[in-house]
């Protein structure tokens, strides 16, 4: 991360419990795996130097007991692991304050067949500014001066970026997104997936996260992690 990612990222983990709560149990599984791997080592070492000792001493280790130490020794691991990683689950906000990201504000348009776009430059600019709410009512104001499905969009972004986000009509604008044939018809999905699990549907946010994964465009790595992750029901 840049210096100023990091600066907010610190910020998010003194302002979100769950968040914080998240990365401390991302960083302890990490350590677990690396300590189990240690230790794996350490008895292997120390099997050879039980081993040698023995031979040394005149005792016969069966065959059989020597191939299956090693086998039962990464057993003990994998099922630790296991059971940690169970212990840990995550909640479907702590998923999707862990993967949404703002989207990009639009692009300079054009205008066409002397169109205005004032109220679509000033809800760009206000966008940008981190203004959603006041970016709101001008995307709404701008209706007939881009494509529709612009419209729509961005207001479902700003529904989700406000502070206190319209979850369910944001998926409602992207549902109309996803109506007709656009650019934005994998970016629609994929907030809408994270709409979905925010609102503990969790089944249906799952449905859209294939379809992204099936299409292995736009975040379709971030959308299966997601499903491979253990989500508290």
């Amino acid at each position: 991360m840049s210096s100023e990612e990091k600066i907010s990222f610190q910020k998010r983990l003194s302002e979100e419990t769950e968040l914080a709560e998240s990365l401390r149990a991302e960083l302890e599984a990490r350590s677990l795996v690396t300590d189990a791997g240690r230790l794996e080592v350490l008895e292997t070492l120390e099997g050879y130097e039980s081993e040698m000792n023995n031979s040394k001493s005149g005792v016969v280790i069966p065959l059989w007991t020597k191939r299956l130490l090693p086998i039962a020794a990464m057993l003990v691991i994998f099922f630790g692991v296991y059971n940690f990683f169970i212990g840990n689950k995550l909640t479907t906000t702590q998923v999707y304050e862990t993967y949404f990201e703002t989207y990009d504000g639009p692009s300079n348009l054009r205008s066409v067949e002397g169109n205005d776009l004032v109220e679509w430059d000033t809800a760009s600019k206000l966008y940008s500014e981190k203004k959603y709410g006041e970016a709101l009512g001008h995307f709404t104001k701008a209706e007939g001066q881009v494509p529709q499905y612009l419209v729509h969009y961005y207001r479902a972004m700003c529904d989700l970026n406000i502070d206190a986000p319209y979850y369910q009509r944001a998926i409602n604008k992207l549902d109309l997104v996803l109506e007709t044939d656009n650019d934005f018809h994998e970016q629609a999905l994929w907030y809408k997936a994270l709409a979905l699990l925010n609102t503990q549907r969790k089944q249906e946010a799952f449905d859209v996260l294939e379809l992204l994964v099936e299409r292995n465009g736009y975040k379709a790595t971030e959308a299966k992690k997601i499903l491979e992750t253990k989500l508290k029901d």
